[in-house]
């Protein structure tokens, strides 16, 4: 867990200073979670790139028509997927492709899991409906802060 917490201290991202140091100060203690979960989570945190944490986090937040949070607001320009089409421009065709990684990157980590939609009455399976797995939501609410990423205000707080 040393070597997590050195490369918590040399990233450039903000926001993943602020995962680690919100993990730290606030779940390092948390008697729900046992030795083995804690360092799953920071290993986990330290796999993850700003983007990543990004989609993860916004899988916390249900989304219905008209109804958005603070959050998704804030993150709209790395959460919406561009328009691909032939002559699509290149940064759309790039952008689309970093979004496929950084969910396939969760769905490999088993923080979220992607079902292939049907249509035509066959299996598409570069279509998938994606979900937060138990885990994810684990790893998700152990470093999401609404006062930094902003404050979800689709779901009652506790």
């Amino acid at each position: 867990m040393e070597l997590t917490f050195q490369e918590a201290v040399e990233t450039d991202s903000t926001i993943l200073h602020h995962c680690y140091a919100y993990y730290v100060f606030h779940n390092l203690e948390n008697k729900t979670l046992d030795d083995i979960q804690r360092e799953k989570i920071i290993k986990i945190i330290s796999e993850l790139n700003e983007y990543e944490i990004i989609h993860l986090l916004n899988f916390l937040f249900p989304s219905f028509m008209g109804n958005t949070s603070d959050f998704f607001e804030r993150y709209e320009a790395v959460l919406m997927r561009r328009p691909n089409y032939i002559g699509s421009p290149e940064e759309d065709v790039e952008f689309n492709a970093f979004f496929n990684q950084y969910r396939t990157t969760l769905e490999q980590k088993g923080l979220i899991v992607g079902v292939p939609q049907v249509k035509n009455g066959t299996m598409n399976f570069d279509d998938k409906k994606y979900s937060i797995t138990p885990f994810g939501e684990i790893v998700a609410n152990a470093i999401y802060d609404d006062d930094f990423f902003g404050k979800n205000e689709n779901v009652d707080d506790e």
